[in-house]
């Protein structure tokens, strides 16, 4: 089981393309992660089977920062119902997600699907690790301090990668060393570690010849051809072969030292090699026997073309085997566009529902807009009416008031 301290440096809103029932899920963070290991957990990689101590909660390591979650919804989309919370860490390089599964069944069959294997469009290997706690604190210190029986995975100080076997993928290998400076012998202080011997031009370590003149190591002919391309440049003609120790002559485009021109009919024949028991001044190693000799040379010759049919055999199952390759990256490239496409249609169909509602709001909203107008002009209307009633009716009023008061005023005169 493993265990997570982050140094939190801050939180992002997630980016779901209007998804709200994974935005509920789904949760950024900035910061740095430290990866603790428990204690007596036995290191190392068994493939295919489940670890001991497991939990409900996973986590994906090494995601490009590339991907969103609502893409990695996507990607695991045969367990996206199945996640119940999604915890994205991410830095400027990569990120890691912690996912909480509703049952252990569903994280098991999750860490059975998705554990070192490729996360498509973007070519990255993902591991995949149980996980206890994940515990966010905004104090480095609390961040880089080990939880009791746990103890942190420690990082190569060039590459920056885990050295641990569940994280990097990589098995490690047991390197046995003593401490010199406990000898008196000089040479003591020093160690040297050998080295494979390869080609110097490719990395090739079958098939090397040495220059006998210059020292330069190179492949065969059946490989990349380096010896001989050396020989072409440089017309150093002598190549000792690291394997059998035999020096072969590009000159005359035979082993030099284990052939000889015969007088009499002007044929090679086969002397015997440096490394054999026989005694080299009797009779029997100079090739007396005409006949031990024609069928050394005739197995010779055999094993000649044998080597080179089984070299063009290699090639033409190269040749196939690289057009497989080649056909299975095309079709991967046809699956990836196909899923491309369908996911830009289902999105061009929700924008296409989405445009259908905006319109037809929009013609509600025109219609009532026209209603509105309609009831503005004709209350407009009556306004106006009962104000020219109003100005008719006072003009009727101030009427009736003048012939009032000049009634009143002849009535006080006859008074």
């Amino acid at each position: 089981m493993f265990s997570l301290r982050v140094f939190l440096e801050g939180e992002e809103k997630p980016r779901c393309d209007g998804e709200e029932e994974i935005e509920q899920r789904v949760a950024i963070f900035r910061g740095a992660v430290h990866l603790f290991r428990d204690v007596f957990e036995r290191p190392g990689i068994s493939f295919g089977s489940l670890p001991d101590e497991r939990s409900e909660n996973l986590c994906v390591l090494g995601v490009p920062s590339a991907i969103e979650p609502a893409e990695f919804f996507q990607i695991a989309s045969s367990f996206s119902d199945k996640i119940e919370k999604l915890q994205c860490i991410r830095n400027d390089t990569s990120q890691i997600m912690v996912l909480q599964f509703d049952s252990q069944s569903s994280a098991d069959a999750f860490y059975h699907c998705f554990d070192v294997d490729l996360l498509p469009l973007k070519n990255a290997i993902c591991h995949v690790l149980y996980t206890r706690d994940v515990y966010f604190t905004n104090s480095l210190q609390d961040a880089c301090e080990a939880p009791p029986g746990l103890t942190e995975i420690p990082t190569c100080t060039f590459c920056l990668q885990r050295l641990d076997e569940h994280i990097s993928g990589v098995p490690a290998r047991k390197v046995d060393s003593f401490d010199p400076r406990n000898s008196s012998c000089l040479v003591c202080w020093y160690s040297l570690q050998s080295e494979n011997t390869t080609c110097s031009v490719c990395p090739t370590s079958e098939n090397l010849w040495v220059c006998v003149i210059c020292g330069f190591v190179g492949c065969g002919r059946y490989k990349e051809g380096h010896a001989i391309r050396h020989w072409k440049e440089t017309r150093h003609c002598c190549s000792l072969e690291l394997e059998s120790q035999r020096v072969w002559d590009y000159v005359g485009d035979n082993y030099v030292h284990r052939f000889i021109l015969s007088k009499t009919d002007g044929n090679l024949m086969e002397l015997m090699a440096p490394s054999s028991d026989e005694c080299s001044g009797c009779e029997c190693s100079g090739g007396s026997d005409a006949f031990e000799r024609s069928c050394d040379t005739k197995l010779d010759s055999l094993k000649k073309e044998y080597e080179i049919l089984q070299a063009k055999q290699l090639e033409s199952q190269s040749k196939y085997y690289e057009g497989r390759l080649v056909q299975i990256v095309e079709e991967q490239e046809h699956e990836i566009a196909s899923a491309i496409e369908r996911q830009a249609s289902a999105r061009l169909h929700k924008l296409q529902l989405r445009l259908d509602k905006a319109e037809k709001e929009k013609n509600f909203l025109t219609q009532l807009n026209q209603c509105l107008a309609d009831n503005q002009k004709k209350w407009e209307n009556k306004c106006h009416d009962l104000e020219e009633r109003g100005s008719a009716t006072l003009k009727l009023k101030d009427q009736r008031i003048a012939e009032l008061e000049e009634q009143m005023q002849s009535l006080i005169k006859q008074l």
